[in-house]
């Protein structure tokens, strides 16, 4: 016998978020009807791509300098550390754009330690 008994519905297709959104109706639908909620959400899917290529010039500068004078190992192995959580919150979430984001930061941190380590 379970203690607190839970509804039993078939939500595998179904996003957490959108889920969330059908049962509390204070939330607003996903996407959104309201042109302001959905350009928002826009800018937040191209955010997503664009932000990470932020950090290119430092890789860049690492890379074809081959230095790494100034740059500071212990911060991004920090900033590699806690992009950790926030990947695997994105990958339990099933959200994209946060995916891809995260994903990217990853992946260009990797490559900035690696040039910190061989050049610093």
């Amino acid at each position: 016998m379970m203690l607190f008994p839970v509804k039993c519905m078939r939500h595998e297709q179904i996003h957490i978020h959108q889920r969330k959104r059908q049962t509390n109706k204070e939330l607003h639908s996903y996407p959104s009807s309201k042109p302001l909620i959905r350009l928002v959400d826009n800018i937040i899917s191209i955010t997503s791509v664009i932000y990470p290529l932020a950090l290119l010039p430092q890789l860049f500068q690492i890379w074809l300098n081959k230095s790494a004078e100034g740059v500071s190992l212990f911060t991004w192995s920090l900033l590699l550390l806690f992009t950790i959580p926030l990947m695997g919150y994105a990958f339990l979430h099933k959200d994209k754009r946060l995916t891809i984001m995260y994903c990217a930061f990853f992946v260009i941190y990797i490559i900035i330690i690696i040039g910190i380590v061989l050049f610093g």
